[in-house]
C-alpha cells in the first residue's frame, strides 16, 4: 500500500489482528496470500510464534505486516518482541550404546578424528573461502554458476518511442534474508524470505522500493554498479529507493 499507518502499541500479533480486522479481511484471504495454513495464521495473531519454524517466524510476520500496508519500520522494533526457543541438538553419540570405558574412550578418540575429518573441517575451509571472496567484495557466485537464482519480472509492453527504461538489480546474499522489491509501476517482484548463497536479479522500471531484513549479509547492484545501503540501514534492516527514472 502507497500510505502506511503508524501502528499503536501491541504485541505483533495483536497489531496483526487488529489491523486485519479493521480493514475487514478473513484469514482465508490471509492464508492463501502468505501460502499457510489458517491455523498458522491464528497462531501469529495470538503471539504463538512457536508454532512456526524459527527460520521462518519473522519472514512471515514481514510478509503478513506488508499485506496489510502496516509502517515496516514501526512493525520491525515490535518484532523484537518476539521469544522463541530452537529446538535442542541431540549430540549423534547419545545413542551408542555404552561399551567397557576403556572401549568407549578409544570410541569416542576415533569418532572425533572421523567427524573433524569429514565434517569440520570441510566447513572450516568453506567458511573460510567465502570469508576471503566477501572481505575482497569478489561476487560469491557469477552469472555462469549453474545454482545462480534469477528473479524476473514479467515483460513490460514495448514504446513505440523507445523511451521505456528498464533496469537489473542484483541482491547477493551470504545468508537468509527477508527481501522486498517493488518497480516504479508498482508491481511486486519479490516479497519473501531469501536463501543465502544466491544471487537474485529483478527486471523492471525503476526506481525500485526495496526493504532488506539482514544488510550485514547483502550486496545490491543496480545495472552492475553497488548500492550503499549504510545511510537508509538501521538494526541490520534497509528501506530505500534505489534507481531514478529517465524519461524519454
Amino acid at each position: 500500500m502507497s500510505v502506511q499507518n503508524e501502528l499503536p502499541i501491541g504485541t505483533p500479533g495483536e497489531l496483526l489482528a487488529n489491523a486485519r480486522l479493521k480493514q475487514g479481511c478473513s484469514l482465508d484471504e490471509v492464508a492463501g496470500f502468505l501460502k499457510l495454513s489458517v491455523e498458522k495464521v491464528e497462531a501469529m495473531e495470538a503471539d504463538q510464534w512457536g508454532q512456526l519454524a524459527a527460520v521462518y517466524c519473522k519472514g512471515s510476520a514481514r510478509r503478513y505486516a506488508g499485506f496489510l500496508g502496516l509502517n515496516a519500520v514501526e512493525f520491525e522494533s515490535a518484532l523484537d518482541t518476539i521469544k522463541y526457543t530452537e529446538p535442542p541438538v541431540k549430540s549423534i553419540f547419545s545413542q551408542i550404546p555404552s561399551p567397557s570405558s576403556t572401549s568407549m574412550r578409544g570410541f569416542r578418540v576415533l569418532s572425533y578424528l572421523v567427524a573433524t575429518t569429514f565434517v569440520v573441517l570441510p566447513l572450516v575451509l568453506a567458511y573460510t573461502h567465502f570469508a576471503v571472496r566477501w572481505s575482497q567484495d569478489e561476487p560469491l557466485l557469477t552469472e555462469s554458476t549453474s545454482n545462480v537464482d534469477y528473479i524476473q519480472a514479467a515483460t513490460l509492453p514495448a514504446n513505440p518511442n523507445g523511451s521505456d527504461n528498464i533496469s537489473i538489480l542484483d541482491i547477493e546474499l551470504s545468508a537468509d534474508s527477508w527481501v522486498s522489491v517493488t518497480d516504479a509501476d508498482g508491481r511486486q517482484l519479490d516479497a519473501q524470505l531469501r536463501k543465502g548463497g544466491q544471487v537474485y536479479r529483478y527486471q523492471g522500471k525503476p526506481p525500485f522500493q526495496l526493504q532488506i531484513g539482514r544488510v550485514s549479509a547483502t550486496r545490491v547492484r543496480l545495472d552492475g554498479d553497488p548500492v550503499d545501503l549504510s545511510a537508509f540501514t538501521s538494526g541490520d534492516i534497509a528501506n530505500l529507493e534505489v534507481g531514478v527514472s529517465h524519461s524519454g
